[in-house]
């Protein structure tokens, strides 16, 4: 328990302006999406940062396929065939990074808390696929960001340590 108490008393801090810089954005809400991968969804960060976790993803969504990029890649994405079918199929030759592919173990929150750091800063608008593999409907996704975040990501659990 220690490590979310400790993630709880950063993002205290945070919030009381004493703590990391941390700041939270998100992606829609959306509305009512049909069974249907979106492509190169923008969102637009409050300043240059290095560091990105997925903090919170709505309900159905959290097992559909998520990819982030620093350039629009013009993809575009047939509706589902059926509930459950892969929606978005890389060809290998994507410049991407992914957070979820889509495929589920069962595990529904696994990818909340999954994180990129980079050595510099990532551009401001940066851009998702987002699969609609296990349903369909409306949605947000929000990400922590910042550069001093690594500081809180480092006490979320079933994480690889930060160095």
């Amino acid at each position: 328990m220690q490590r979310w108490d400790n993630f709880g008393n950063a993002v205290q801090r945070n919030v009381l302006g004493t703590g990391p810089d941390l700041q939270f954005v998100t992606l829609g809400p959306f509305p009512n999406i049909p069974a249907q991968a979106l492509a190169d969804q923008q969102l637009q960060l409050p300043k240059a940062c290095k560091f990105i976790m997925l903090a919170s993803i709505t309900g159905v969504w959290q097992n559909s396929s998520l990819y982030m990029h620093f350039l629009p890649l013009g993809k575009t994405y047939p509706i589902a065939p059926a509930p459950g079918a892969q929606q978005i199929n890389p060809t290998g030759l994507e410049n991407w990074f992914p957070f979820w592919n889509g495929i589920s173990s069962g595990a529904a929150m696994t990818k909340m808390g999954l994180y990129y750091k980079f050595k510099k800063p990532m551009p401001q608008t940066i851009y998702f696929d987002i699969g609609a593999e296990n349903g369909a409907g409306q949605f947000a996704i929000t990400f922590a960001v910042g550069n001093d975040v690594a500081k809180i990501a480092s006490f979320m659990p079933n994480q690889v340590p930060m160095p």
